[in-house]
């Protein structure tokens, strides 16, 4: 049925029920709008905030494992300076010489800043008994009538003296009194380079031998072991 079939008052009323009708879909559109829009913003605001949250706690994340991987790098670092690739053979005063006296020897204050190196023109050792008896040859009266810190013998031990308690007994050293003298026995061997190293490594670890020492020689004929030594940094020259 058309409009223009219908009578002018019903095709009024229709046209009036259908513009009511219009308005109040309208209406709903108008009314629901806001609504859906203000949900899509608070949506959007929620996802940034995720997505801010995200960002900082991967920085963090990122922050934390860098700060991880620097601290097991220096430490590694550390670990390969202060360990040589050797063991360090260190033999107690205790475990080769059994009188106990009470010195009045002048004490090292520690760590020490010098190391001086010689040869002691004596016989080669490669046992404790042997090295024991060695050692005693050179005792007049006492133990510390050997004026060295430590000898390291041709198979690379080393064997404790004064060690770091005491000043050794060269005292016509300007530096004396704060070095340590390292004695090697017998001929030069590749076994006492490589028990110095493990020696300066052990002495820096226990803070005993500070990192930027110095290394010193004392003239006499032992080129062998002093052409070793002057290819090290440390090497300083003769006393």
């Amino acid at each position: 049925m058309s409009y223009g079939s219908l009578p002018s008052h019903h095709r009024n009323n229709l046209l009036l029920h259908v513009e009511s009708h219009r308005y109040s879909e309208n209406q709903v559109i108008i009314e629901t709008t806001p609504l859906i829009a203000i949900s899509s913003y608070r949506e959007r605001l929620r996802n940034n905030e995720t997505v801010f949250i995200d960002w900082k706690l991967s920085v963090l994340i990122a922050f934390f494992v860098c700060g991880i991987f620097i601290g097991f790098h220096l430490l590694f670092v550390e670990y390969n300076e202060n360990t040589p690739n050797f063991p360090y053979y260190h033999i107690d005063l205790s475990t080769w010489y059994h009188e106990s006296k009470t010195m009045n020897l002048t004490k090292l204050n520690l760590p020490v800043k010098n190391l001086i190196i010689l040869q002691t023109q004596s016989g080669d050792c490669s046992t404790i008994r042997s090295c024991s008896m060695l050692i005693n040859s050179m005792i007049t009266n006492d133990l510390y009538d050997i004026k060295y810190n430590y000898m390291i013998n041709n198979i690379g031990e080393c064997y404790e003296i004064r060690g770091f308690k005491f000043v050794s007994g060269f005292t016509n050293y300007s530096i004396n009194n704060e070095s340590v003298v390292l004695a090697l026995t017998g001929n030069y061997t590749i076994y006492q380079l490589n028990e110095i190293d493990a020696f300066i490594s052990e002495a820096i670890r226990n803070k005993q031998l500070i990192k930027d020492f110095k290394i010193y020689g004392v003239q006499n004929n032992f080129f062998e072991l002093y052409d070793s030594l002057k290819k090290k940094k440390e090497w300083k020259g003769y006393l």
